[in-house]
């Protein structure tokens, strides 16, 4: 899977953007504030249907303008156009010019790991956070898994809306049976995939810290069953609706989620130090990485939003030789001498104010 090219207008500070990529490493460097994370977040946005960086998409828009397009051509055995507008808060996407009926379509025509800063302190961040993880990596390899959850939304608001307006528990709430079906697939699915994921940073996070640290990564559903069935949901459901109507909303659920990770047996969270932060993100990436390559046969692009001045020369030499050669990559530096080393064809592409110039290395 490769992004041969990439069509920018409007959006951020691109006015008008046309630009060929390398098959294997592209490094975009630059003074901060000058465009390189946006060139990022399109090829991000192509691949998921949503920013890295904002839930607002009227702030991807370029000043004083009504709307922005996104396009790209992908090679993964055959060549596929991929193509987002977004315009006076309407939306809509194609791919090779057959107009698809929701934005969230297109997700997995392209399929993107992601590795920000923010990922350092991803375990001691907000759940939400971590929600926001497992559900972009899903949404990648699991069509149902969009359909559940989008769907799991809407009936979660209106059931807060029915909640508000109740005030007897005898009777179960007119999506209960709905909720259940669907909460039942998202946590088996978070629960499968984050035990593979555990499996997978094990081996890698014991090989970059010398066999001295043990990793585990544990799925913390809200709704506490013994196996996540649409049955013993519905039941969980109506033993907390008193509750839910004392609270004013629905309390447990998928929405309420959490990961843990453990290292040696104490929660990183709580006891993690700066070093073991950034031993786990790479560990995390890794895993995700490799998962998606098992789970869809294809070799997701790695965007690296300027992570090398967090991870020290150890562990820089621990993220990159492992995708090496494997994958397509695009990694964004204020310093070029810090990326130039990566292995493999590259191109340089220099980015100030919004433009992107090529340069010889």
């Amino acid at each position: 899977m490769r992004l041969k090219s990439l069509v920018l207008r409007d959006f951020r500070n691109y006015r008008s953007l046309d630009v060929d990529f390398s098959e294997n490493v592209n490094i975009l460097w630059g003074k901060n504030a000058q465009g390189k994370t946006n060139i990022l977040e399109a090829i991000y946005f192509l691949a998921t249907a949503r920013s890295f960086r904002t839930l607002d998409r009227r702030n991807l828009i370029f000043w004083d303008k009504e709307g922005f397009l996104l396009s790209g051509t992908v090679v993964n055995e055959t060549e596929k156009n991929v193509k987002i507008t977004f315009f006076k808060n309407k939306k809509s996407a194609q791919i090779n010019k057959r107009q698809l009926k929701k934005l969230s379509d297109l997700i997995g025509v392209l399929r993107v790991v992601i590795f920000t800063p923010e990922d350092i302190f991803l375990m001691k961040g907000s759940p939400l956070q971590r929600r926001r993880f497992i559900d972009i990596y899903l949404s990648q390899v699991d069509k149902n898994y969009i359909a559940a959850l989008q769907t799991f939304k809407k009936i979660l608001i209106r059931r807060n809306s029915e909640i508000k307006r109740r005030t007897g528990e005898k009777t179960p709430f007119l999506w209960d049976e709905q909720l259940s079906q669907h909460c039942a697939y998202i946590i088996k699915r978070r629960q499968e995939v984050i035990e593979e994921l555990s499996k997978a940073a094990y081996s890698y996070h014991r090989e970059i810290t010398k066999n001295k640290e043990r990793l585990k990564i544990e799925y913390q559903p809200s709704i506490k069953v013994n196996e996540p069935e649409k049955e013993n949901i519905f039941k969980y459901l109506a033993e907390r609706r008193k509750k839910d109507i004392e609270e004013g909303y629905t309390a447990r659920g998928p929405h309420r989620d959490d990961i843990s990770f453990i290292v040696d047996g104490r929660d990183a969270k709580l006891f993690g130090s700066e070093g073991q932060q950034r031993s786990i993100a790479l560990s995390l990436k890794n895993a995700e990485f490799n998962l998606m390559c098992k789970a869809t046969g294809d070799v997701p692009l790695i965007l690296a939003d300027d992570v090398l001045p967090v991870l020290d020369m150890e562990r820089r030499k621990a993220f990159f030789p492992s995708i090496e050669g494997r994958t397509q990559i695009f990694v964004s530096s204020t310093d070029k001498r810090d990326v130039v080393n990566i292995k493999g064809d590259k191109k340089l592409f220099r980015v100030f104010s919004g433009n992107i110039n090529e340069e010889r290395l």
